[in-house]
């Protein structure tokens, strides 16, 4: 059965975009880090404000050879009532120059949902 790119695992697409994935890529430690802290920030919102049960970073903040100038942060969340949910889409859309991208993690794709489940790190 066919699979599509977010299905795929970092040595997977390695074949497909090894430019990509080579130790040339320039690593930006003090950006990934702030990544991190916004990521952070915006999960603690999240949680306390929109009763999040459970926030996942998933993406390109995980590869530091994939995290440049121009990365997003990837979260997925839990808990969040469906009538606060674009509240706090709203909320976290922005945090620290960083565009966050937020998923329900409960109503997402089950491609995404296996790839946030095998590979994100829960804030």
């Amino acid at each position: 059965m066919a699979r599509t790119v977010l299905e795929l695992n970092p040595k997977e697409l390695e074949q497909y975009r090894p430019d990509r994935l080579s130790s040339s890529f320039p690593i930006f430690p003090d950006l990934l880090e702030q990544g991190w802290a916004a990521a952070r920030l915006a999960a603690r919102i999240l949680k306390e404000k929109f009763g999040a049960s459970c926030v996942i970073a998933f993406g390109s903040l995980l590869q530091p050879d994939w995290f440049g100038p121009h990365s997003d942060l990837d979260l997925a969340a839990w808990g969040i009532q469906a009538d606060l949910f674009f509240r706090a889409v709203a909320e976290v859309s922005c945090i620290d120059g960083f565009v966050v991208h937020l998923v329900d993690g409960a109503s997402c794709r089950a491609g995404l949902l296996h790839s946030i489940q095998q590979d994100g790190l829960e804030l």
